[in-house]
């Protein structure tokens, strides 16, 4: 066999070896949450609640700003001691709007500030940052401008912080005001189901680390201040302040019944905005922390070995773009050389790691539904499809992490939608197929022949 071969087929195992890795992630996970489900605690509310800042950061968000500020004036909290900070760093006519609202709720005795900063220095992290240096909270509610709190919020989430002192914060589930509003929306929401439903759930429930998603939550004050602020030297500002307070010996409380719904991006550039920010976020954390994971020695295997894969999980989006690229070529090979028989007889080992991610975002879907859906049987698999066609982006933000490339936060692009409004075409923010997009078309066509070449070879199996 000539040697271009074997060092084809030796990467290709390489490669195939580093997706097992990560797809045994996805089934610890279940067997994880099976084992010891984790359930919301009921607790009393206390006799005296404490003061809390709700922070909203806002960068021109025309459409949404009003529903998020209204729905936050709404919570069900004692005036006298809830504090609204819209830290708006916005450039449109949204700054108007928050100044109205601003002072329409500040006239009706609500404790609301519009906090401006002369640039957008540290982006979101920056803003929370200086809001943090002005409040008069002991407790720090977060939402982002596509977030609808319902009133009960606070009450809610508040209680385990109250009891245990040692809970840096409490993270709520995400639910979604535009699942049905067309099959991407559908797709996506199978993933961030799964994410909080089966992940955070298992983490929380065995002690292990989980990360603050930025937005839906409660922090305690204190735990901010000790884990060293918020820091602007990743895009992912959430995970980094999580994983920091964590190591500090901060615990966390996800609280999967309460639910706060958001706006699910409905356009293919909006979705990539937000995909591209949190890989190249999560990676640039794993740089940033994981030798101080491994160099704490209070920590368990399995949590050192679970925040590891947690942290690099988007490198699984190179490794299969790159697999999926070798496919042809190693077909050709298989066809070709007869020597290649046992190898591939070997190989077919890697099938028990297909089912993985099936598994966990289908069981997500059972959990919140309380039964089996045949409906995953179509949504399932669309997510995976889903999933290999933001390789590409998502590999242009890990390969940007890894060499230390700089970028700007770019907010993920909203527009007032649910189940029933979806028209955000011809609206600001909405974008257009970019060079990335162009790539994406051209590898679906060699993917296409690919599929093509197996069929006519009679390599059914190369097609999934």
């Amino acid at each position: 066999m000539p040697l271009s071969d074997i060092f084809l087929l030796s990467v290709y195992l390489v490669l195939m070896l580093v997706l097992a890795l990560f797809a045994s992630h996805a089934y610890l996970m279940v067997a994880l949450y099976r084992r010891r489900k984790h359930r919301t605690p009921l607790l009393e509310a206390p006799a005296v609640w404490p003061v809390v800042t709700v922070q909203l950061p806002i960068y021109n968000e025309l459409y949404v700003v009003r529903r998020l500020i209204e729905s936050v004036c709404a919570l069900d909290y004692p005036k006298d001691r809830l504090e609204i900070q819209v830290l708006d760093d916005s450039t449109d006519d949204t700054r108007l709007i928050v100044t109205e609202l601003v002072d329409e709720f500040g006239l009706a005795g609500i404790d609301i500030k519009q906090i401006n900063r002369s640039d957008r220095s540290g982006f979101k992290a920056g803003a929370l940052r200086a809001g943090l240096a002005v409040d008069r909270g002991e407790f720090i509610a977060l939402f982002d401008a596509d977030f609808v709190p319902s009133p009960d919020f606070l009450r809610r989430t508040l209680p385990p912080l109250l009891r245990d002192s040692g809970i840096a914060f409490a993270q709520a589930r995400w639910g979604h005001l535009n699942r049905t509003c067309s099959i991407l929306t559908e797709v996506v929401a199978v993933g961030l189901d799964a994410h909080f439903v089966i992940e955070h759930g298992a983490r929380n429930a065995h002690g292990l680390f989980i990360n603050f998603n930025g937005t839906a939550g409660v922090w305690r004050k204190a735990a901010l201040i000790d884990a060293g602020n918020w820091d602007m030297d990743t895009l992912a500002e959430d995970i980094d302040i999580a994983y920091r307070a964590q190591l500090r010996g901060w615990r966390t409380v996800y609280l999967n019944d309460v639910v706060c719904d958001a706006e699910l991006p409905a356009e293919v550039h909006g979705l990539k905005i937000q995909q591209y920010r949190w890989a190249k976020g999560t990676i640039q954390t794993a740089k940033k922390l994981l030798p101080a994971v491994w160099g704490n020695r209070t920590l368990s295997l399995l949590t050192k070995w679970e925040a590891t894969t947690a942290l690099t999980i988007h490198l699984v989006f190179p490794v299969m773009l790159l697999l999926f690229t070798l496919v042809w070529p190693v077909l050709h090979v298989k066809v070709n050389q007869e020597s290649t028989r046992m190898y591939f007889a070997a190989m077919s080992v890697f099938i028990v790691f297909a089912g993985s991610y099936p598994l966990l975002y289908a069981y997500g879907q059972k959990e919140i539904a309380g039964r089996w859906q045949w409906r995953l049987l179509f949504l399932v698999p669309l997510f995976l499809a889903y999933s290999v066609g933001m390789s590409v982006v998502n590999t242009r933000a890990v390969l940007s992490a890894l060499v230390n490339r700089q970028s700007p936060f770019i907010r993920t692009p909203k527009f007032m939608l649910d189940d029933r409004t979806r028209g955000w075409r011809g609206k600001m923010y909405s974008g257009t197929i970019d060079a990335t997009g162009l790539v994406e078309l051209a590898l679906a066509a060699y993917f296409a022949a690919g599929i093509w070449y197996a069929i006519v070879l009679w390599e059914f199996g190369f097609v999934p």
